[in-house]
């Protein structure tokens, strides 16, 4: 491969642009993309793919891979005539061994994984770079000549028809939700594409969700502060020790609907306003990651913690789960939401079996040496019940942003309308959530408004008294389980922004670092309902939404009134979700 591509007309006349624009010598420019090339390209031996599948198998043992043949059959038949690009939700390390499972199980040539230097470790990374791992550096933005070598070796594999694969994320979630993708790799194989007279090249949607996971402590203590721990032979073996506990667990595997690369570059490719940089690459990369949500199957573990959570600490029994549990599944058949094949809840034997999973990894806790056995998760154990819930919350967002908007709308008369209090929301969570498009938007909160009321009209927006009828007939309330951790936590930034004095630039690891202790403060007074709105990604994605409305920079007029108002906005919506958390907690005592 090296030799392919060194000896390639297109990559030596790559080295004398970049040596002539960096003013460079050009054999000093070559040299250094020759060594970036062979740290980057793997060498490919049929025992080591073979042994790499061995220990995938291995690694991941304690998981069945649960796929829907028809999805599986689609996406081979494009791959006969066509390269395909898996870009796959990254919620665990296993993630990558169970796709390689997947795919060979299933008669697929082994993809070309792109993956972190981070991961190379000896002997990791050599065993790796023998099945087709093409391992990149994290971070290499100030790097032209890296740069330069990685497009050409993209432009090798697209040209070549090699199957390829990599997080669309970036990294691991360290919510549970997906992140926003990472735009890297998705502009180099896009600039590869175009610059290729090639066969169309389809991207494939990937989510991997799992019943049960066994590595997420150290994910909730990085979310409250702790350091990273680096990769290495010592940190793989307590890896391997961990996930090793998994029994009978399943690892779901859902292609969504492929995307013809071609046609999305027509479809996303419209015309910029002058002196606006290209979108395209980050609309393609939306789309991938909307179509991965939408193929995310919600599993049992997923609406269990949810149900959980919303009881904050207290234990609750069977029945308690149980009729928490019936109104949720009502509402997700209602939407037609995709469910795991094996979820059976409304069975006495299936939510058993789902609270003993989550249990067994050690996200419940059951207390049986009472009159009956109780549920209940412990404090510190939130963040990791939330990355379960989070895997399916997607789906119940819009829902829970009608309740607050209504919510608003029964506190009497406002300036803004329904609809503009809904949007209100939707700006709130925009770094938070993949929305679509305002139309696309204001169809899904019509198909939700006629779950609560078939007669609903979108003419005759309902006044302050019928706005809380709709609620207080909805047979379950969303927002306190799906909105009040995310919004908390954001209160917490927009309150410590807010008393930063108003002319010095703020030190945004030092407000993270401030926020993080205040959370805990509040944490301990009860103020703040939960550990999970005690987090670093929510605090940074907080911060992302100040910076969207200019509340970050010393710019603009009357900056601390502005962030006043922030404040205010964030505490307005979270008051609503205490009064629709009251509401239901009457209506469970009715």
């Amino acid at each position: 491969m090296i030799e392919a591509v060194v000896s390639g007309e297109r990559y030596q006349q790559a080295i004398h642009e970049l040596a002539r624009a960096t003013e460079r010598p050009e054999e000093e420019v070559r040299a250094e993309a020759d060594a970036d090339l062979k740290e980057m390209v793997p060498r490919i031996h049929p025992a080591g793919v073979e042994a790499w599948l061995r220990f995938s198998r291995w690694l991941s043992r304690g998981y069945t891979p649960d796929v829907v043949p028809e999805e599986v059959a689609r996406v081979r038949d494009l791959s006969r005539d066509h390269a395909v690009a898996f870009l796959f939700s990254h919620r665990s390390y296993l993630d990558s061994f169970i796709l390689r499972r997947v795919i060979s199980d299933h008669g697929f040539e082994p993809n070309m994984v792109f993956g972190g230097l981070n991961a190379a470790f000896w002997p990791l990374g050599d065993f790796a770079r023998t099945t087709g791992t093409v391992f990149i550096r994290r971070s290499f933005r100030d790097d032209p000549v890296y740069k330069m070598v990685i497009r050409q070796f993209m432009a090798y594999i697209v040209e070549q028809g090699f199957n390829v694969e990599w997080s669309i994320e970036g990294g691991r979630t360290r919510t549970g939700k997906l992140r926003p993708p990472r735009l890297g790799l998705m502009a180099y194989l896009v600039d590869a594409f175009r610059q290729q007279d090639t066969a169309d090249m389809y991207v494939v949607p990937t989510a991997i969700v799992y019943n049960q996971q066994y590595d997420l402590g150290p994910l909730a203590a990085e979310q409250h502060g702790a350091p990273k721990k680096p990769e290495g032979i010592g940190w793989l073996v307590r890896y391997a020790r961990a996930v090793g506990q998994a029994e009978g667990a399943t690892a779901y595997v859902r292609f969504g609907t492929p995307l013809s690369l071609r046609q999305a570059l027509l479809d996303f490719g419209g015309a910029e306003d002058a002196g606006q940089p290209d979108r395209t690459v980050e609309r393609v990369a939306i789309e991938v990651s909307h179509r991965i949500n939408r193929a995310t199957p919600i599993t049992a573990s997923s609406l269990v913690t949810l149900a959980l959570l919303g009881v904050e600490d207290r234990a609750v029994t069977f029945d308690e789960v149980r009729a928490t549990l019936d109104p949720l599944l009502e509402y997700v058949e209602q939407r037609g939401r995709p469910l795991a094949a094996d979820l059976d809840l409304r069975k006495t034997s299936g939510l058993r079996a789902a609270l003993d999973g989550v249990t067994k990894a050690g996200v419940t806790t059951c207390f049986d040496d009472g009159t009956e056995p109780v549920w209940s998760i412990e404090g510190e154990r939130h963040l990791e019940a939330a990355f379960y819930r989070n895997a399916a919350i997607h789906f119940f967002v819009d829902r829970a942003i009608l309740e607050v908007a209504l919510a608003r709308i029964a506190e009497g008369p406002l300036e803004d309308s329904g609809w503009e209090q809904a949007l209100k929301l939707r700006d709130l969570l925009k770094f938070e959530f993949f929305f679509g498009r305002k139309r696309d938007f204001e169809r899904e909160l019509l198909a939700e408004t006629a779950i609560l009321d078939p007669n609903w009209s979108a003419e005759h927006p309902p006044e302050p008294a019928e706005a809380w009828a709709f609620l207080e007939r909805a047979h379950v309330h969303l927002a306190p389980r799906v909105l009040r951790p995310f919004l908390e936590s954001y209160l917490i930034v927009a309150q410590r922004l807010a008393a930063w004095q108003e002319r010095v630039p703020v030190d945004e690891d030092a407000l993270v670092r401030e926020c993080l202790g205040v959370g805990r403060q509040l944490l301990k007074q009860q103020k703040v309902n939960s550990a999970e709105s005690v987090s670093l990604d929510l605090f940074r994605n907080a911060l992302k939404l100040a910076h969207n409305r200019g509340l970050v920079e010393l710019e603009g007029e009357d900056l601390a009134n502005r962030r006043r108002l922030f404040a205010d906005e964030i505490a307005a919506a979270v008051d609503s979700i205490q009064k629709l958390r009251q509401l239901e907690l009457s209506s469970a005592r009715g």
